[in-house]
């Protein structure tokens, strides 16, 4: 029998590899008293990093002084990756988030008391992410934005992280702070070698959604033509998929909804080949709703009977709220009033407690609509003043419903204006 050497992995050539794992430069890990040039030679084998250095550069990598030296986790810190993979799993494949909030919590509590700032910052992350699919964009966006100013908190590595932070900044009316961020990310990828192409694409449209909500339209469409080349590099069908639906939301904005129209339809025809049927409901969702502003009801109808059996049960609270709504709305446009009210109501009871002021917005909006159509004006005038006090005036939603407060009530015209 042939016998295996196996090569241990130097000090240096771990240093290496994390570094180079997390997009991050030996200027980017280097400190007071642990120069670049120093991290050079520890990675060149020339010099043995002293425990002051391990300390400053573990911390700044992410992971224990043990790891760093010795490339074995201790058995705690072993405990706790497998206690932070079952919660992930949890809130990503069962959807659970109290389960996996209180396995987050647990593992932070542990990581605190044996002052691990890895697995502390690792256990906010998850946490991040609960806030968001709860629809907590505040809880979301302070946990996450102190996560991400730890050097190892890269877009490279924690690209999902960087995006809720900046959907959650989104959501919150924070637009500019949201644009700076998909800037920052999509700058961070572009200097890491070897660049990951999707990741890119991912950010740089997020970029034109942002820039879109803030009325940036020409700035949004750079993001888009940006985004566009890298997708010739990246050759999977999110990418293009991301591209087409950036620029169905960019056109309804704009006001060309022929334009939106195509490329939702591209989107919807990509997703059509994956297994990703949530995010195949949501296409359907945002073809109902451009459907429904290029004042089409019943194209918006048979894209609503798609994303009915995609999340209509199963999707979560902010996915079967925006169903209810995009209903309500079609069956105001259409004259079943009885049936929008009943829906619009629907939504909006279920927003009552949820962080995101812009869909809610979005549900008394809709309730305005049903009730103009029920013949209910003083009742109708009450939910358009809530929803414009919830729809931020950077929203995508901002002027349309402008148009259509102003088309119910045309006496608010110029007050609108």
């Amino acid at each position: 029998m042939r016998s295996v050497t196996v090569i241990a992995e130097s000090i240096g050539e771990r240093l290496k590899r994390l570094r180079r794992e997390r997009g991050l430069s030996q200027r980017a890990i280097a400190a007071r008293g642990v120069s670049y040039a120093y991290i050079s030679r520890i990675e060149l084998g020339e010099r043995v990093p002293s425990m002051k250095a391990l300390r400053v550069l573990a911390k700044n990598l992410g992971v224990t002084p043990h790891y760093l030296e010795t490339g074995v986790e201790q058995p705690d810190t072993e405990a706790r990756e497998l206690r932070l993979g079952e919660a992930e799993l949890t809130l990503r494949l069962d959807l659970d988030d109290v389960g996996a909030d209180v396995m987050y919590r647990e593992v932070l509590a542990d990581a605190e008391r044996a002052a691990d700032v890895r697995d502390m910052t690792l256990a906010r992350i998850g946490l991040g992410a609960v806030a968001a699919q709860r629809g907590d964009h505040l809880g979301a966006i302070e946990v996450l934005g102190e996560a991400v100013k730890e050097p190892w908190v890269t877009p490279t590595a924690f690209p999902d992280a960087w995006a809720t932070l900046g959907l959650a900044l989104s959501s919150t009316g924070q637009g500019v702070a949201a644009a700076e961020l998909f800037r920052t990310a999509s700058a961070s990828l572009v200097a890491h070698t070897p660049v990951n192409w999707p990741a890119l694409v991912r950010f740089s449209t997020y970029l034109s959604y942002a820039l879109a909500d803030l009325g940036e339209l020409d700035e949004a469409r750079k993001a888009i033509d940006e985004a566009l080349g890298y997708a010739a590099h990246a050759d999977d069908p999110y990418s293009r998929m991301r591209l087409y639906w950036s620029h169905a939301r960019l056109a309804s904005a704009a006001g060309d909804h022929d334009a939106a129209r195509s490329s939702i339809t591209r989107a919807i025809g990509l997703l059509e080949t994956t297994e990703d049927t949530m995010h195949l409901g949501r296409a359907h969702l945002l073809a109902a709703e451009i459907a429904i502003f290029d004042d089409d009801p019943y194209a918006a109808t048979e894209h609503l009977r798609a994303a009915e059996g995609l999340v209509g049960t199963i999707g979560d609270l902010p996915d079967r709220a925006w169903l209810k709504i995009e209903r309500a709305i079609t069956f105001a446009r259409t004259g079943d009033a009885g049936s929008a009210i009943d829906e619009a109501t629907e939504a909006v009871d279920m927003l009552s407690r949820h962080d995101d002021s812009e869909l809610r917005g979005y549900a008394q909006w809709a309730l305005g609509e049903s009730l103009i159509a029920a013949g209910t004006t003083k009742a109708a005038r009450s939910a358009f003043t809530r929803a414009s006090d919830l729809i931020p005036p950077d929203s995508r939603y901002a002027a349309t419903f402008l148009q259509s407060w102003a088309r119910a009530f045309p006496t608010d015209a110029e007050t609108l204006a």
